[in-house]
């Protein structure tokens, strides 16, 4: 962030605040200085292995100074917990308990193995492990752990061929080998840049990538942590016992699994897959109102307006402004009645004020985070100085759980939870609160050094309940800005303050890729950088890249030249018109991939590595589902841009021209166009009014192609529902498409359309011949038959 668009950040701040962050950052050192427990610099290798004991689906092992549980929680899926040290609770794997595993045990010179579906682990009387498959071949090899202070330190090989990817989201290169991490969920000083670390949201999960094969490892401890995949991998964590899950496969496999682990993502309203617009801030109803206006006059699709912290009354959580907004009830109802929701910002932090409601309940009933000494943990945040909930407390989820119901009742359909790392506002030492607080912690008690990063996920579970709570007939919806493993659950994400410039553009596609690995598959960015002034090409680049994420928002500071897509000139308007369009007639495609994420945990958007591992060095391009590839222009001044695809055949989304696969090939790309293409023997289902349009890619080779998926139900709500899969076969010149249905929803529309992109010669459905331009069939046939020749 330059010098100018800092000062205009302090601007904004105002002086009180700024006065009382120098004063907070004071005497938070003073309180880390008087409540630091004793530095333990002590190193304690684990010793040699004295005996070991088969228990269920794994085997204990006890070593001079610590002990190893292997525990098989599903045929070839180990966990490994290194002790002493305090366990994990289950807020990231919400279970503690597993079906039984049948495990073959034996004893070596080298020491005990262990082998489950084609695993074989491996405890070395060292300590170390070796996990490999039964051909010997060596999947990972882990070092004996060493406990460091009150915590531990593992360390595994790394292999020349290995790429790395996930950990969260960080401003490193794609692969993050050759990086250093901590894991501390931070609200940077202004925008980010590369290199700056940490940032908002971390995942303790990172996958390997080689030729060899894949492995995802994740570790359940939420201390502050250290990841290094520099010359060799290390994890350091400050406390804790040292507990990690290792999952093989490939890594499409491997990333499904670790989501089957800590949970699959919520299932969001369709609404929440349009387009979003927001500012901060949009200050008053009259400009809610225009922005609305707005998008009606230009003929732009709109499905969400956000509300920044203006629509408070003097940043107190939970209450409105009744200046700005007189009626916000009213406001949303005018709204919906457009299509149009309401998105209300949200931050932890609870101004101390005696005459403050929010404030008083969480006094008197004890729900805030405290001090070693029994006082309030104070910090600085927008209303000036605040206390902060404890969410590690199921009390202070359940209360706060409870206040939703005062914005749920004006209408309002989501919500935002922003500066909840959590944040506080510092003059230097980082923006967030004392590492010595104290916290519930479930009950069993603890620092801030474990809780740090549960944080914004505990805010998350809260919130997601408030929404069950009071309007259980609608599916709950929240962005968050931070969160840990575990946060689809409940809520997705955006990558906070970025820059406007190109490097920012960049990363958001390496940034959304990497969360989408790390346990978070909804995520986006603020369209055209936050806290800067993008020209015309770098705005138009951004939205036709997020276009193709799963969240899709434009938002910038209060201090940067108005966004909405009308700010700049008419060509910009007709572009990004052109751009809705498309996000809104693939609603349906989104709205599929969102069900199969919350049925199978998969993920909306792939990386390249996903279709052929020696596409790790892709970091411009990805895939959104199985069947489509996006290509956006990231760099200034481009028309064209190369486009690597993977195996089998490619065609343009808007010409229909076709591109080989296994190859690399010079694209146009001039200003109104974002490169996307759909793989040949793919069913894509299309918005087209308020039919769906099949279309169907033909495949240039026989086999089986991807087929697809078409999910509907009312769009909302936990009623009926109806999942269409077309699987598609090409044989000779025959391609064939059968549908199998389950689920007892019945659209509206009793046909769909049909169109079928790539040579050929007839089309009969169900055995009736298509003829001329009749592309109408029933929505629930049978067997579509295309012939080539």
């Amino acid at each position: 962030m330059d010098i100018i668009t800092t000062i205009k950040g302090l601007k904004n701040l105002g002086m009180e605040i700024l006065v009382a962050s120098m004063q907070y950052t004071i005497q938070r050192g003073k309180l880390e200085k008087k409540f630091a427990p004793p530095k333990d610099d002590s190193v304690t290798p684990v010793g040699q292995l004295e005996s070991w004991e088969r228990i269920e689906s794994g085997a204990t092992f006890n070593f001079t100074s610590a002990k190893l549980e292997v525990v098989f929680i599903k045929p070839g899926l180990p966990r490994l917990t290194w002790t002493p040290g305090t366990l994990p609770g289950n807020t990231v794997v919400n279970k503690n308990s597993f079906k039984p595993v049948e495990v073959a045990i034996d004893e070596g010179a080298f020491g005990v193995g262990l082998e489950s579906d084609g695993l074989k682990l491996t405890v070395g009387k060292d300590g170390s492990v070796t996990v490999a498959d039964l051909d010997g071949n060596v999947i990972r090899q882990d070092e004996p752990p060493i406990m460091t202070g009150r915590g531990w330190t593992s360390r595994a090989a790394m292999n020349d061929d290995e790429s790395f990817f996930g950990m969260g989201m960080k401003a490193s290169p794609f692969s993050v080998r050759g990086c250093e991490f901590s894991l501390w969920n931070m609200e940077p000083r202004g925008a980010y840049k590369a290199g700056d670390d940490p940032l908002y949201i971390s995942s303790p999960a990172y996958l390997s990538v080689s030729p060899r094969g894949s492995y995802l490892a994740f570790f359940d401890n939420s201390f502050k942590s250290t990841f290094s995949f520099k010359e060799r991998l290390e994890s350091r964590f400050e406390g804790g016992a040292l507990r990690y899950y290792l999952f093989t496969g490939t890594p499409e496999e491997n990333v499904t699994k670790f989501y089957g682990l800590v949970g699959h993502a919520a299932m969001p309203p369709r609404w929440a897959l349009g387009y979003h617009q927001c500012r901060w801030s949009y200050e008053n109803e009259a400009q809610v109102r225009e922005i609305a206006e707005g998008f009606a006059k230009h003929d732009l699709p709109l499905s969400v307006i956000h509300m920044d912290i203006h629509y408070m009354d003097g940043y107190r959580v939970f209450t409105v402004d009744r200046k700005r907004f007189p009626d916000l009830k009213k406001l949303s109802q005018d709204m919906l009645a457009q299509g149009i929701r309401l998105v209300t910002i949200l931050d932890p932090g609870v101004k101390i004020d005696p005459d403050y409601f929010l404030f008083k309940q969480g006094r008197d009933q004890d729900l805030f985070m405290k001090l070693p000494d029994g006082e309030l943990v104070r910090g600085v945040v927008w209303p000036c100085w605040c206390a902060f909930p404890d969410f590690s407390d199921p009390a202070a989820r359940d209360w706060w759980a409870q206040q939703y119901k005062v914005l749920i009742d004006k209408g309002i359909s989501g919500f935002w939870h922003d500066m909840n790392e959590p944040a506080a506002f510092a003059a230097w030492g980082g923006s967030t609160l004392p590492s010595v607080a104290v916290h519930k912690l479930e009950g069993r008690g603890g620092t801030h050094l474990e809780a740090h990063n549960l944080y914004a996920l505990q805010e998350a579970m809260a919130g997601f309940e408030g929404q069950r709570r009071f309007k259980p007939e609608r599916r709950p919806w929240i962005l968050s800005r931070s969160g840990w493993a575990g946060l689809a659950r409940y809520a997705w994400h955006w990558t906070g303050d970025s820059e406007s410039n190109w490097w920012s553009l960049q990363q958001t596609i390496r940034i959304v890729l990497n969360l989408s690995v790390s346990g978070v598959p909804y995520s986006g960015a603020d369209i055209g950088g936050f806290g800067g002034n993008p020209d015309k090409e770098l705005y138009l680049r951004w939205f036709e890249a997020t276009a193709m994420l799963p969240f899709f928002r434009v938002h910038s500071a209060v201090f940067t030249p108005r966004r909405e897509p009308w700010c700049y000139d008419e060509e910009t308007l007709d572009i990004t018109r052109i751009h809705l369009r498309r996000r809104y007639s693939l609603l349906s495609y989104w709205y599929t991939l969102a069900a199969a994420a919350t049925r199978t945990g998969s993920t909306l958007v792939r990386p390249l590595y996903m279709e052929d591992v020696k596409l790790v060095g892709v970091d411009d391009q990805f895939m959104v589902g199985h069947s489509l590839l996006a290509a956006p222009v990231l760099e200034k001044g481009c028309v064209t841009r190369k486009v690597t695809f993977p195996a089998g055949n490619w065609y343009d989304w808007e010409t229909g021209s076709m591109f080989e696969g296994d190859t690399t090939a010079e694209v146009l790309a001039p200003l109104d166009t974002m490169p996307m293409f759909a793989r040949g023997g793919s069913v894509v289902p299309v918005d087209e009014g308020n039919q769906i349009e099949l279309r169907v890619f033909i495949p240039a080779n026989d086999g089986p192609g991807v087929g697809g998926e078409l999910y509907r139900d009312a769009g909302d709500g936990y009623g009926a529902s109806l999942l269409e899969t077309f699987a598609l076969v090409r044989q000779d010149n025959v391609v064939t498409i059968t549908r199998q249905a389950t689920g007892d929803f019945r659209p509206e529309a009793t046909d769909m359309l049909l169109k079928i992109v790539g040579s050929h010669k007839s089309v009969s459905v169900d055995g009736r011949a298509l003829e001329g331009d009749n592309r109408l069939i029933p929505f629930d046939f049978s067997t579509i038959t295309i012939n080539l020749d």
